[in-house]
């Protein structure tokens, strides 16, 4: 279920401008057509919080197998102890999504920004809400105007890594206003869910 009661029943897959039907077009060619699949089953972490946002993570098992094509690709998860292990604090990673902007709407094209990951300790300062932060959580971000915002959750986090992106977060919570100068966005460490992920694997 998702708030206010809506039910997630699809995935739509190389989407990139929301309010075109088919193909996504500029003045030189069209993307393929976007694909849309059914869900199987979706699985919530059965440690979520949803006050704390404690384990704020979950699974979507899709119906059908897809093809990959140059608009649907997927991303690496850090399986790999040395991946797993990394400190991201410092560096510079990318968020993505049709998230609020400024003008208070979401957007109808997928956007991305560029943030960097912010220490747990110096994350833990900048608002009341983030003091109990632990390392199944990372922050990024802190830049006014530079941010994930309402709408983005869920989305991904990704760093490159060894030329491969890698999703090292998932959109999680942030500042009430969204951009906020040194309030950073709160986003899943992916790296300590890796054994949870591959449990729930069949």
């Amino acid at each position: 279920m998702l708030s206010g009661g809506w039910t997630l029943n699809g995935v739509r897959l190389g989407e990139h401008n929301t309010t075109n039907k088919d193909q996504d077009c500029d003045e030189y060619s069209c993307a393929d057509v976007p694909v849309e699949v059914g869900i199987e089953k979706v699985i919530l972490h059965e440690g979520y919080n949803q006050h704390k946002r404690n384990n704020d993570i979950a699974l979507i098992r899709l119906n059908r197998d897809v093809g990959f094509s140059t608009y649907i690709n997927p991303i690496c998860l850090p399986l790999e102890d040395s991946v797993r292990q990394m400190d991201h604090t410092g560096v510079k990673a990318t968020a993505a999504g049709w998230g609020i902007t400024e003008s208070d709407r979401a957007s109808e094209v997928k956007l991305k920004v560029t943030l960097d990951v912010v220490d747990l300790q110096t994350c833990r300062k900048t608002n009341i809400k983030f003091n109990k932060l632990g390392n199944t959580q990372l922050c990024a971000g802190g830049k006014a105007g530079e941010d994930t915002c309402r709408g983005d959750s869920g989305g991904p986090l990704m760093r490159q890594i060894q030329g491969n992106y890698h999703l090292i977060g998932v959109v999680s919570m942030g500042p009430i206003k969204c951009g906020t100068e040194n309030v950073p966005g709160v986003y899943t460490n992916v790296a300590t869910f890796i054994d949870w992920i591959q449990s729930k694997l069949e």
